[in-house]
């Protein structure tokens, strides 16, 4: 610009440069996860994301498509179009922190005699305050949300816990199975022949649901009236006695570590049977002299037309059983004794 004397002169004048919008898109600014998780950003424009994880590397993704965090510490997330467009891309940061995954289990902790059970989490030290519960009956409906679960259904169930402060941990929830309760058992009892020289009587124990029978008590009725409680013989599910009566047996369930003991202190009684052994009067019969000389060894067999079965005490204490179709080598001087069995 010239001025009236033709000099020049500087003038000052403003105008103004638009700028571009930038794109615009959510993230949280810290994320607290367990393992890994997806991070879908929040936005309503065509854009494409680019992760930057703290050791650089990088994963591009459209919206809408989850962008995998595993690592711990700063990240940053670039948003910009994903076709032409007069937007700007916009940078954000946004800080990971990692947590571990609840270590847990799913127990029995109580169980009554009637069937009621209480299961819990075993959640190995971890402070329940800070966890969250989640309990799924065998229709995959919610039935508890707290630490400890009260079935009233049995069937596949499931447990889930997770921290409450930060996202799921991408573990499938633990399965277990809540079997019926078993509350009774069927108890039979069979006994051989009692008789009045021997052989002993042996009365077997048989009962359905076995792994559910802890503890066998055995007691005998004796023709006074008196009840003779038979410790020497309690669980044993084979007992060979000598003395006539009415025997009775007992099952029981005693699992005192979940409470399981039952209003006696022994148990939850599952059932009880109860059988008559008799000395019975016959005898069977066979033959054997009552004197042999024999040179070295002999083979002998008692004369019989049963099928049976003998024991033989040999002079030096030895016992030997074979079936009356075998026969014994006889080669001790002294006194052999035979029993029928």
């Amino acid at each position: 610009m010239l001025d009236l004397d033709s000099c020049t002169a500087p003038r000052k004048e403003y105008f103004e440069i638009p700028g571009k919008n930038q794109v615009q898109f959510s993230i949280p600014s810290e994320l607290s996860i367990c393992q890994s998780f997806d991070l879908v950003p929040t936005t309503s424009e065509n854009l494409e994301f680019t992760l930057i994880a703290p050791d650089g590397t990088q994963e591009v993704k459209p919206a809408g498509e989850p962008l995998v965090i595993n690592q711990a510490g700063k990240h940053k997330i670039i948003g910009k179009p994903l076709t032409a467009s007069d937007l700007c891309p916009t940078s954000k940061e946004f800080n990971v922190v990692l947590v571990d995954p609840v270590e847990f289990e799913p127990i029995l902790v109580r169980e009554d005699c009637f069937g009621n059970r209480t299961y819990e989490a075993e959640i190995f030290g971890r402070d329940p305050e800070n966890l969250l519960f989640t309990w799924y009956n065998e229709k995959d409906e919610i039935v508890s949300e707290g630490i400890q679960l009260i079935p009233i259904s049995t069937g596949l169930f499931k447990l889930d816990v997770q921290s409450k402060n930060s996202e799921a941990c991408p573990i499938p929830p633990k399965e277990f199975i809540i079997q019926e309760p078993v509350l009774e058992v069927e108890v039979s009892l069979s006994s051989t022949k009692l008789c009045e020289l021997k052989p002993s009587a042996t009365i077997s124990f048989e009962t359905t649901f076995e792994e559910e029978v802890t503890d066998i008590y055995w007691r005998r009725f004796e023709e006074s009236g008196e009840i003779t409680l038979l410790l020497e013989f309690k669980d044993s599910t084979q007992i060979t006695v000598d003395v006539p009566g009415i025997y009775e047996a007992s099952a029981f369930s005693f699992i005192p570590e979940i409470g399981k003991v039952g209003p006696t202190g022994i148990g939850c009684e599952l059932g009880r049977n109860s059988i008559e052994v008799d000395v019975t009067p016959n005898r069977v019969t066979f033959q054997i002299p009552e004197t042999l000389s024999i040179c070295e060894t002999y083979e002998f067999s008692p004369e019989t037309n049963q099928d049976l079965d003998f024991t033989v005490t040999y002079p030096d204490g030895e016992i030997v059983t074979k079936a009356s179709t075998e026969t014994f080598i006889l080669n001790q001087e002294g006194i052999y004794t035979f029993f029928w069995i």
